[in-house]
């Protein structure tokens, strides 16, 4: 959803679908501003607080604000309104609502609203979506569609809605519905907003900027814009909600889960208003469908006011207190080389429970300002040799053990020692014990499995090695070469990278000595096995197929270093290849979790073929994958706070309470998620389309796991022996040089060579 203003009228409005442009960069004031004290110390910072929404509201789809007057627009037509700039809200008098259900034939999903309560309702009839205009006076007009797709979206407007369709872009009366049209977007338009003169069209390629007084496209284009919101597109294209625009007077003001910024228009910056670390903004487990700016009580003399919708039916209220130091006395600091999503939400909810404490999440490499992980790597190095490094670590992709054995990291005794068989999984937990200590624990976990079709799997068994496996489908592959006269596809995976990474999940932890040195041997075999199956796959694989593209399904919350390593999703994504592109294929493989959507999915999918699961067979068979590793700097200047934070997100309050990615290594929040959402509903979970291979589309529904489903699951985690883990430059080597040796282009000695030599320099360091 988002807002407009129009200067003449004084009123801003919230377009009614995720608005979707991003920022980078925080301004802070200058040396002497206001809000610097006389003792030369910033004062004034932004604190959180909760609206409380009486009324049987909660179905809220957006925001809409006129003034001091804000509207919550809710589906179902309980509108909950606001006469004093969000401070309170009251259930509104009248709402002009179009029928449904049996009197209007149409289920509706999506509303978009405007001030004066009129609203266009997108819904589904017998014969697809259709669109009701239900005006301020009452009456209900048919909304024609418009455009090849004829799937439009609405957003609001001062007197009038906007609307997408296809490449073009109209304008809807909004007390006749009639439509209009203003323009054709050179790339597909995403979102839309307004301030009443402007109207901003957010594409694919950039942000157009259309004249409404002109009827034409700005003179002056704002690149500033543009470039922020391009930057931003892979996110904006996964969670569309997770961005939000709004133009106010001469200024936009952008929301996302780094903060609120204010960018005037034109302008060359972006200023962070309200830092989103500090608050319920930084939490990616939510997405955002409003917000509201109004000026404080003072008359406008002071900072503004912003009151922001979350798509969990949650309002927040955002004002500036200029008695609190603009920087708190304590600042921890938490990094990690990669985005992690585990940890935005650790930190979010962190700051929520302890608002005297400022926490900062900073992120290493940053391609947007040509930092790799080289780069992060040296520049963490060298201020943790200086004594000013971060506080807590997220050792994902960084070479702990030469930390540890360094004296960078704290021995984690205090955490370990509160942690009982009953309440976690300590193979897990433990999993990177040493003799010295335990410098290093993972937050989630997940474990590589094998599924496949009940016949198969019955005459498989338990495979332990990789050479079982590949024995297990040269057999199955001639079988059915035989009896069908072609190669089929037999496990599923498309490339020599795909296949390594693919059993790396299973391998990995075996390709280093003890030493940390490269187990030529290991990787020999490693390479040996896995060109045995890939052989027998990619025989069956078109070379077209090879290059389709197929997105994965994401499960938990945010940047996910599971995927980022294995390049997949796991069995879920593997086993919608399967459905896709090879329906008949007897086996898949990939890892698994009870991630909120990951298991329901994994097993709603593996019904469909009637299949079975058990360990992935490999080099390190039985152990499981970690991800989002924590350790504490060793010269931390608030050790007390980072011993708090480190408690805190092992604690089930935590772990419980968010969509983690991977498996919470806390057990009452592993159980806590066989709980469905759902409870009593007799219908599924979910219903999927499917696009297969040959054009036609299938439907699968997917029912909530039965408790022997969870029964299995429990059994495959408490199973797990440790963890499976391997420094993450032999990782890199192995996956990308190995796959000459899998196409033919090198053989595997030659290609060993070729890892051990690019590894030489980097192990005798």
């Amino acid at each position: 959803m988002k807002f407009h203003i129009s200067k003449k009228k004084v009123i801003s409005i919230l377009l009614c679908t995720a608005a979707i442009f991003g920022c980078c960069s925080c301004g802070s004031p200058a040396a002497g501003d206001p809000g610097e004290n006389p003792g030369g110390k910033e004062m004034g910072r932004y604190v959180e607080d909760t609206v409380e929404l009486g009324g049987e509201g909660g179905s809220f789809t957006g925001m809409v604000q006129e003034g001091e007057k804000i509207r919550l627009i809710d589906l179902y037509g309980m509108d909950m309104v606001s006469a004093d700039g969000g401070k309170t809200f009251e259930a509104a008098e009248t709402v002009p609502t179009a029928p449904a259900g049996e009197e209007g034939g149409v289920s509706y999903v999506a509303v978009a609203g405007n001030p004066d309560g009129s609203r266009i309702l997108s819904g589904y009839t017998g014969q697809g979506l259709a669109w009701r205009l239900a005006a301020a006076d009452g009456s209900v007009i048919e909304l024609d569609a418009v455009g090849e797709n004829g799937s439009p979206s609405f957003y609001s407007g001062s007197d009038c809605f906007y609307m997408s369709c296809d490449y073009g872009i109209y304008r809807v009366d909004s007390e006749t519905g009639e439509t209009e049209f203003l323009t054709e977007c050179a790339s597909y338009p995403l979102a839309l907003a307004s301030n009443g003169e402007l109207l901003f069209v957010a594409h694919t390629s950039g942000v157009l900027i259309y004249d409404l007084q002109k009827n034409e496209a700005a003179q002056k284009q704002d690149e500033v814009l543009s470039s922020f919101f391009t930057g931003k597109l892979e996110d904006i294209l996964n969670n569309p909600s997770s961005l939000f625009l709004y133009p106010w007077g001469e200024d936009i003001y952008v929301l996302s889960h780094d903060g609120i910024y204010c960018h005037e228009l034109y302008g060359e910056e972006m200023v962070c208003i309200v830092e989103g670390s500090s608050c319920s903004i930084g939490n990616i487990d939510s997405g955002f469908a409003g917000m509201a700016v109004t000026e404080p009580d003072d008359g406008g003399n002071g900072e503004k006011i912003f009151t922001v919708l979350y798509t969990d039916g949650r309002l927040m209220r955002y004002t500036k207190d200029e008695s609190l130091p603009a920087e708190p006395e304590v600042s921890l600091r938490i990094y990690s080389l990669y985005e992690d999503g585990n940890i935005r939400q650790a930190v979010s909810a962190f700051r929520q429970k302890y608002p005297e404490l400022y926490i900062k999440y900073e992120v290493g490499v940053n391609p947007e300002y040509g930092v790799t992980r080289e780069d992060a790597l040296r520049n963490l190095s060298t201020e943790l040799a200086a004594g000013t490094g971060p506080d807590v670590l997220v050792m994902d992709d960084i070479p702990f053990g030469t930390y540890a054995e360094k004296g960078v990291l704290e021995e984690l005794g205090f955490l370990r020692e509160g942690m009982s068989e009953e309440e976690y999984f300590k193979t897990v937990t433990d999993g990177f014990a040493t003799e010295e200590g335990l410098y290093v624990m993972p937050l989630t976990f997940a474990v590589p499995v094998l599924a496949g079709e009940a016949g198969e799997m019955a005459v498989a068994g338990k495979p332990e090695s990789l050479s079982q496996l590949a024995d297990i489908l040269e057999k199955v592959s001639g079988q059915r070469e035989a009896q069908n006269g072609q190669a089929e596809s037999v496990i599923g995976f498309r490339s020599a990278e795909e296949a390594l990474r693919l059993f790396a999940q299973s391998s990995m932890g075996a390709w280093c000595t003890e030493e940390g040195a490269l187990d030529r041997e290991a990787v020999t075999e490693f390479l040996t096995q896995v060109k045995r199956i890939y052989d027998i796959q990619i025989k069956s694989i078109p070379e077209s197929m090879q290059y389709s593209y197929l997105s994965g399904m994401d499960w938990g919350s945010g940047e996910n270093a599971l995927a980022r390593r294995s390049g997949s999703y796991g069995l879920s994504e593997e086993l919608g290849k399967c459905m896709m592109l090879f329906p008949g294929q007897p086996f898949c493989a990939g890892y698994l979790s009870s991630a909120v959507e990951d298991f329901p999915m994994t097993l709603g999918r593996l019904k469909q073929m009637e299949g079975e699961y058990v360990q992935m067979p490999g080099q390190s068979f039985g152990k499981c994958l970690a991800s989002t590793l924590m350790a504490v700097n060793s010269s931390s200047v608030h050790p007390e706070e980072s011993r708090l934070f480190m408690e805190y997100i092992f604690s089930a309050e935590f772990q419980g309470s968010v969509s983690l990615n991977g498996t919470p290594v806390n057990r009452s929040a592993y159980l806590q998620r066989q709980k469905n959402p759902k409870e009593g509903s007799t219908g599924p979970y979910i219903t999927m389309g499917y696009g297969m291979a040959d054009g036609s589309v299938t439907t699968l529904e997917i029912y909530w796991p039965s408790e022997e489903d969870y029964g299995n699951l429990d059994q495959l985690m408490d199973g797990i022996s440790g963890v499976n883990d391997c420094d993450y430059r032999i990782y890199e080597a192995v996956t990308v040089l190995g796959q000459a040796a899998l196409t033919g282009d090198a053989s595997i000695e030659e290609t060993v060579d070729e890892i051990e030599k690019t590894l030489e320099l980097y192990l005798a360091e």
